[in-house]
């Protein structure tokens, strides 16, 4: 019987990996670039100077919403023969552009979050 257990770990051991990756979505959102843009005095056009195109515009009423987004992902993982765990953790900066029928900003909000992302062991997760 010991001799089995010693083979099994011995086959667990030799066919087992383990992986960290990294992934973006989008290009990286500058702090300095959002804090530029002044409710009531920039525009549409501004916007699209120091920050570049949205990743999604959505019609309002009498205006318009813009957002801007930039993910972060880290995976972790560990495979044993038949068994594998995996980790993610994903996170983001957003920053949401609200405008006027006439294009001009009437309210910003924004997080900036993605470099909190971490690896974390495979079997560890949120409590």
């Amino acid at each position: 019987m010991r001799v089995k257990t010693t083979i099994a770990l011995a086959v667990c051991l030799l066919f087992s990996s383990c992986f960290l990756s990294r992934g973006h979505q989008n290009l990286p959102l500058a702090a300095e670039a959002y804090a530029s843009l002044r409710p009531g005095e920039s525009t549409a056009i501004d916007a699209t100077e120091v920050l570049g195109a949205p990743s999604e515009v959505v019609e309002l009423g009498n205006g318009s919403a813009w957002r801007y987004e930039y993910a972060q992902v880290k995976r972790t993982g560990l495979f044993l023969l038949v068994f594998g765990f995996l980790n993610e953790d994903t996170q983001s900066d957003r920053i949401w552009l609200f405008f006027d029928a006439d294009g001009t900003l009437v309210n910003a909000a924004a997080t900036f979050e993605a470099e909190r992302a971490e690896w974390e062991s495979p079997w560890s997760g949120d409590e």
